[in-house]
């Protein structure tokens, strides 16, 4: 069964609903309560102490360079957070000289000289599971392409306010791991076809408010797991639908706030067989079309499909 509503205030309401289908612990998801300490003072060969124990920290108001010897008398943290941030420089293997650290987040966006994120500030990350980066949103952060390629164990990745431009396999080489990567306002103009080789973990990608038209061919073939898939107000634009081929598993497709005008169902149900929900905002939609989406029952067939659409100009055009 498909429904097709074509009011866009709909799709607003439903969403907080939809969004179950994503697993992904976000960076302002309800989690465990962070002990939180503040003014404490980075000085080389000093590391900072905590007099209370806890798994989970969070570290407010440092200034100057986190040093490699910071983090190393967390001893019981495994959850760390820093934040409201002056740091200008991060040496080799400071960041996981907490020995016990599986989750780690860093906001960058109070810092107007955040330093360049290099792969030598994660040496020894290798127990890592969970990374968030937040940059600065009026001077967007830098991030090397090589930065995370030693973090095996990575599992859910969020980048936010970073300067991505160009996408290439180097920014995930070696993340064998991962489940979910989220990458939210950071510039992509351009993505490479083989920019997932290697990723046959995925299971849910979210580009959110990037610069990108197209999807490459082949982008998709080697995420065999993936179920959710959101492009969220990016800038895609002459859609074949042949991008999302290799997206047998994948039950969830958003692409509202982009620039499409084309549809085709005999390509969704070739290379989405399990998709329940398709969100989809059009710009223009030819009549013909137009007439295959409204067809797109006939293309469906046993799969319940939520079906949300707007259109970019008056229905009524198309009649004869």
């Amino acid at each position: 069964m498909v429904t097709n509503l074509a009011v866009f205030e709909v799709i607003i309401l439903l969403l907080p609903f939809l969004t179950k289908y994503g697993q992904c612990r976000g960076i302002w998801d309800d989690g465990p309560t962070y002990l939180e300490v503040s003014n404490l003072v980075l000085e080389k060969g000093k590391p900072l102490v905590v007099q209370q124990n806890s798994t989970q920290l969070q570290i407010k108001g440092l200034n100057g360079t986190l040093y490699s010897d910071s983090l190393s008398q967390l001893s019981q943290v495994s959850d760390l957070k820093i934040f409201i941030n002056q740091i200008i420089d991060i040496e080799t293997g400071a960041i996981c000289s907490a020995p016990k650290l599986k989750r780690f987040e860093i906001d960058l966006s109070y810092n107007a000289h955040a330093p360049v994120l290099t792969k030598n500030m994660f040496e020894g990350c290798d127990n890592l599971e969970e990374l968030f980066l937040v940059g600065n949103y009026d001077n967007l952060t830098t991030l090397d392409s090589d930065a995370l390629q030693s973090l095996p164990n990575l599992k859910y990745l969020y980048i936010r306010n970073f300067n991505l431009k160009h996408l290439t396999q180097d920014y995930f080489k070696g993340l064998k791991s991962l489940t979910n990567l989220t990458l939210f306002r950071c510039s992509i103009e351009e993505i490479d076809s083989n920019a997932f080789v290697g990723l046959a973990n995925l299971e849910e990608v979210r580009f959110e408010f990037n610069g990108f038209e197209r999807l490459p061919n082949s982008l998709f073939k080697n995420t065999p797991k993936l179920v959710n898939l959101l492009l969220f107000g990016n800038n895609i634009t002459n859609l074949t639908w042949d991008e999302f081929d290799g997206l047998a598993s994948l039950e969830r497709l958003e692409l509202i706030r982009n620039q499409i005008n084309t549809f085709d169902g005999n390509k969704i149900t070739k290379f989405m067989p399990n998709l329940k929900v398709l969100l989809i905002e059009f710009k223009t939609l030819e009549c013909d079309q137009r007439k295959k989406l409204n067809n797109y029952d006939e293309y469906a067939g046993s799969h319940e499909v939520l079906f949300l659409y707007k259109f970019g100009f008056d229905p009524d055009s198309c009649e004869s």
